[in-house]
């Protein structure tokens, strides 16, 4: 797909196995360069699979300062990217941190085809960067980002809780990312994102009791989201009825925009193209007071089918906004074919 095509890092070309192997836990620590541009670290491999194996802690860092484009090579990222195939990643903890300031500092771990992401007792964390001015693109993300058949993402929490939390980037309007090698439909916010593009669709499962999905909408700016996404279906839900995690989006408490046709809402949103199956613990679903413009949390796909093992909560808020909400429902306002089971 393009998004990392640097010269510089540990690199691999060519169709073989890219692989680093932690034998007793360790730390892995990747941070983006500051001021100017090009100054990138990375894990890359351009078309062999990749695989990244053990019991380590993962900390992804943008840059703080400098950088550009996030498509092409002029960034300050922290990344590990198995640019044209499969990727497989395994640790105790993955933390993302999008870049404190400059722009297009993302911290990411990007994969073509297959993406399959293991994370155990330390859980995973997603935080979008910040910046001032005109400063955007900080992201961090989970993305598998090659269409059609064969290509989808898993994700497996063993003992951990997940935590997402749109960026802080003052930047407004800021449009859909540009260049030929762009995702279609890529808000260019700090954002905090998990995405599958593939045709299999996307699958995150909790494998023990006890854990948790937060998602927090950002503050400030536009387009600093929290968001699970999937082109084709999608499945969020426990290994057993047991295991099943307890829900949580909040939207952000503010900034936000509507950019024409473009909604760069600091929403918490969980969304899929296809089949959207979701088996909770307890979900809820909250529109802060002070919620942004277009700010919202949401659950959307056209086809949904929700099981909540727990309490159901839709909050709305307070503020006077444009386009925000707590809901369940489709992505576009049309119709919904929505089944819905809650015990609690």
């Amino acid at each position: 797909f393009g998004l990392m095509r640097t010269p510089d890092g540990v690199r691999a070309y060519g169709s073989g196995l890219q692989a680093v192997n932690f034998l007793a836990g360790g730390t892995l620590d990747i941070t983006g360069g500051t001021v100017g541009s090009n100054n990138y670290a990375e894990i890359w491999t351009d078309s062999g699979t990749q695989s990244i194996s053990g019991n380590a802690d993962i900390t992804l860092t943008g840059g703080a300062s400098g950088g550009g484009a996030l498509i092409g090579e002029n960034n300050n990222s922290a990344s590990i990217v198995a640019d044209h195939n499969a990727q497989t990643v395994t640790a105790n903890r993955i933390t993302l941190q999008g870049g404190a300031g400059g722009t297009g500092n993302a911290a990411l771990l990007a994969g073509e085809t297959q993406q399959t992401i293991t994370v155990g007792a330390g859980g995973l964390q997603v935080t979008g960067g910040g910046g001032t001015g005109s400063e955007t693109t900080n992201l961090a993300g989970i993305l598998q980002l090659g269409q059609g058949a064969g290509k989808g993402q898993t994700i497996t929490v063993q003992g951990g809780n997940v935590v997402m939390q749109g960026g802080s980037s003052a930047a407004t309007h800021v449009g859909y990312l540009t260049g030929t090698d762009a995702p279609a439909g890529f808000i260019a916010g700090s954002r905090a994102l998990i995405r599958s593009d593939g045709a299999n669709g996307q699958a995150i499962t909790f494998t023990s009791a006890g854990g948790s999905l937060s998602m927090t909408g950002g503050s400030v700016g536009s387009g600093n989201d929290a968001s699970i996404e999937a082109s084709g279906p999608q499945t969020l839900r426990g290994s057993t009825a047991a295991n099943a995690p307890t829900l949580l989006l909040t939207a952000g408490s503010s900034g936000g925009a509507l950019n024409g046709s473009i909604n760069e809402g600091n929403h918490a949103r969980i969304s899929a193209g296809g089949l959207q199956t979701l088996d909770v613990g307890g979900a809820t679903l909250t529109m802060a007071a002070a919620s942004g413009i277009a700010s919202a949390a949401v659950i959307t796909a056209s086809q949904q089918q929700i099981t909540v093992r727990g309490d159901l909560v839709l909050q709305g808020g307070s503020a006077v906004v444009t386009d925000g909400g707590a809901r369940i429902g489709s992505r576009t306002g049309t119709g919904t074919n929505l089944q819905l089971t809650v015990t609690g």
